[in-house]
């Protein structure tokens, strides 16, 4: 929980752990669950992160998610 709070992306795989090494290029696409080692030529699929853990990865963390929720709410009020 406290990645996911400070916008840090997880995900779990066993292979990604065993076979990549330290200097491996990855891209992650957290959308899909999608690890590509460009090094090695290797694709792993991992389970997506929820919706609404995406949009606070992409605010950067919960509290800017939660200032932003906050904001949108007051206006509702208004």
């Amino acid at each position: 929980r406290n990645a996911i709070n400070i916008g840090l992306p997880i995900f779990e795989s066993e292979e990604v752990g065993e076979e990549c090494l330290p200097g491996d290029l990855l891209e992650v696409d957290t959308v899909e669950g999608i690890i590509k080692n460009l090094t090695k030529d290797r694709v792993y699929k991992t389970n997506p992160l929820p919706e609404f853990i995406q949009k606070i990865i992409s605010l950067g963390g919960l509290k800017e998610y939660v200032q932003k929720e906050v904001k949108r709410r007051e206006k509702c009020i208004i």
